[in-house]
């Protein structure tokens, strides 16, 4: 952890210790150490006893699991810090696309835009990267953000 960096849960799991900060999860395990800055995540679910974040990496979405041995404050923790993070989180049918999710999160450099296609769009297509950056002008411009 950083210096200013505020502890606010932790627990073991079944390969180590999960611990939530004010701008990170920390994994330890067999493998080392991960961490997660909470402006990629996207959602959190606990069903004990297992937690799973869903997270942003690359314009892709993964799944990660943790099973909890005690989870104390860990699942709230980890709910509070991923909902203060999201600003708008909209799924819209883009033409010629398909479903585009739109996410504005805070970060330390303010809000970033993210935009997450469902299916096999190959998002590296010119004409497919045009029609996401539209709508996501259009919903910016209706937001106001």
């Amino acid at each position: 952890m950083e210096s200013n960096e505020y502890l606010l849960a932790w627990s073991t799991h079944s390969a180590g210790i999960l611990a939530v900060t004010d701008r990170r999860l920390i994994s330890s395990g067999p493998d080392g150490v991960s961490t997660i800055l909470w402006q990629d995540s996207l959602s959190a679910k606990w069903e004990e006893p297992f937690l799973r974040l869903v997270v942003l990496q690359e314009q892709a979405t993964q799944t990660l699991a943790w099973e909890l041995d005690e989870p104390g404050l860990v699942p709230t923790a980890v709910r509070d810090r991923v909902t203060a993070t999201i600003v708008i989180d909209r799924l819209i049918d883009v033409p010629d696309v398909g479903r585009v999710r739109f996410i504005a999160r805070r970060t330390a450099d303010g809000v970033v835009w993210s935009t997450v296609p469902e299916g096999s769009v190959d998002v590296q297509a010119a004409p497919i990267q045009e029609r996401i950056r539209e709508s996501l002008r259009t919903l910016r411009s209706n937001l106001g953000i």
